[in-house]
């Protein structure tokens, strides 16, 4: 998603590569190949990448086999945030197997925030897990008295019984 001339001044930028949602059931996500998201703004400017988002209420579940490049750009006094894949259960188990590769890449110039998050998975009914066996990244940076933030991954279990897990073999 690209905003207005000169990226857009002020403006608010969103783009998504996959999204997946289930109110009621499971959902289910597989890609292989290669997919970029790319959001841009301008000065004084938001923008927000996600690159795979999968929510299911009984579970939701993601295999990754190919690439997954998530960029977001903001110019000076901005906000940045890239999410490579994001994995979310309200009701049961959360699961995300990657055997390729998740870039999440957040950049703003000066005096601006860059968030980049690489693959979060969450569960608020029972498990959460991740199993990479492929290569996730996560890189934020910022200019002149700015403020950068990156985690690879991120794997949480709301649940009272249930267990958050990663497994890191890439």
């Amino acid at each position: 998603a690209q905003v207005g001339d000169d990226y857009g001044n002020g403006a608010f930028a969103v783009a998504t590569g996959v999204d997946v949602d289930s109110a009621q059931g499971n959902a289910l996500l597989h890609t292989g190949g290669y997919f970029a998201v790319t959001a841009r703004a301008g000065y004084y400017g938001v923008a927000i990448a996600e690159g795979a988002i999968v929510n299911g209420y009984d579970s939701a579940s993601a295999y990754n086999y190919g690439n997954n490049g998530t960029y977001a750009y903001a110019m000076d006094h901005g906000q940045a945030l890239a999410i490579g894949e994001r994995v979310y259960s309200s009701n049961g188990n959360a699961y995300f197997y990657n055997d390729g590769s998740v870039i999440a890449h957040a950049r703003v110039l000066d005096y601006g925030t860059a968030n980049a998050q690489g693959s979060i998975v969450q569960s608020n009914g029972y498990d959460a897990e991740i199993y990479n066996d492929g290569h996730i990244e996560a890189i934020a940076d910022s200019g002149l008295n700015g403020h950068s933030y990156a985690t690879g991954s991120l794997v949480s279990s709301g649940a009272q019984a249930g267990t958050a897990t990663m497994y890191n073999f890439g």
